[in-house]
């Protein structure tokens, strides 16, 4: 099996981390980028949690932070990459680090821009949307402002979901509820990240407050038979991350991974980059790294892809069936 002929969809991937020294040589003038390339070869691939937190987090912060022009340049570069990858479908978070205009207005032609260079790179056969993704906070005030803002941005066309992100026990999804409700009625689809560090309660959690169409990572979720039970009957979809969750979380070794137990239950769930800067990986990289380890067949690669689509946020009807098949 060629992975490069598997036609792929990607839910899960973060446009403010996608910096790593390889993305960057694609840019012009390279000379203007060589002291960054530089400070990166230093810092990519991470090589834990910690590195990221103490590391290359904090390097990365001062470049993107506010600059949704910079960030534009690398997510451009990345869905060029991932058309090269025989990507057709593609659902792109877009950060904090985007969202830097008090002015909506102004916030909202900076997505435009995104939304422009999405379509003209995608063109036939990969079509790509945008999420907005946003921290756990403790911040009430802070929420109700960040609703306000995303049902402009969804009232412009420009969005078709929400993603949460950040450590599940710092902040809990239950006191924002109806924020959450109010997300769900506006017709914007929902993902959680949960069960990436901590147990599966917060899984739970994200489904029964946070109305959470898909849960990113969800690799707690195995070791509640009630809860895998619930996913598998409520067709919730579980965006996995192998080469993140292999840096990131307690699964170091990719044979423990969940991925297996998702296979065996015919759970639904996607293969993704997760943060393909920091950890200088690629879409191609995450299929040949699961293939080879649980011995996946073309037939289950079609599963993936379906199940995938199914559960993306914006109806893909209109992706034909020679699109959706792999390639000859």
């Amino acid at each position: 099996m060629n992975i490069q002929d598997i036609k792929k969809v990607e839910l899960h991937c973060h446009v403010d981390q996608l910096l790593n020294q390889h993305i960057l040589t694609g840019l012009q003038p390279i000379e203007k980028y060589k002291k960054l390339i530089t400070g990166l070869e230093q810092l990519c691939p991470i090589g834990s949690i910690q590195d990221w937190l103490e590391n290359y987090g904090p390097y990365i912060d001062s470049i993107v932070s506010n600059n949704g022009e910079f960030l534009l340049k690398l997510l451009e570069l990345y869905l060029v990459k991932s058309k090269q990858h025989n990507v057709i479908y593609s659902e792109i978070m877009l950060s904090g680090f985007t969202f830097q205009h008090e002015d909506i207005d102004r916030q909202i032609e900076l997505y435009k821009e995104f939304r422009e260079s999405a379509d003209r790179i995608g063109g036939d056969g990969y079509r790509i949307e945008f999420l907005i993704a946003f921290g756990r906070t403790s911040n009430r005030r802070e929420m109700e402002l960040l609703l306000n803002r995303l049902l402009r941005v969804k009232e412009a066309g420009l969005i078709c979901g929400v993603a949460v992100a950040g450590l599940e026990e710092e902040n809990t999804v239950k006191p924002y509820t109806d924020i959450f409700s109010e997300f769900k009625k506006a017709g914007l689809g929902i993902e959680i990240h949960a069960g990436e560090w901590k147990g599966p309660q917060f899984i739970w959690e994200a489904l029964e407050y946070g109305y959470a169409d898909r849960i990113g990572h969800g690799l707690a979720a195995f070791e509640d038979p009630v809860l895998v039970k619930h996913i598998k009957e409520n067709s919730i979809h579980l965006e996995f991350c192998p080469t993140s969750n292999l840096y990131l979380t307690k699964y170091k070794k990719i044979e423990d991974h969940p991925l297996k137990h998702a296979l065996a239950e015919g759970i639904s769930f996607s293969i993704n980059t997760d943060d393909p800067g920091p950890l200088c990986c690629n879409i191609n990289h995450e299929f040949e790294l699961v293939q080879k380890t649980f011995k996946l067949t073309e037939k289950d690669f079609d599963t993936i892809r379906e199940n995938s689509l199914r559960a993306a946020f914006k109806p893909t009807e209109e992706i034909t069936f020679e699109n959706r098949r792999r390639s000859p």
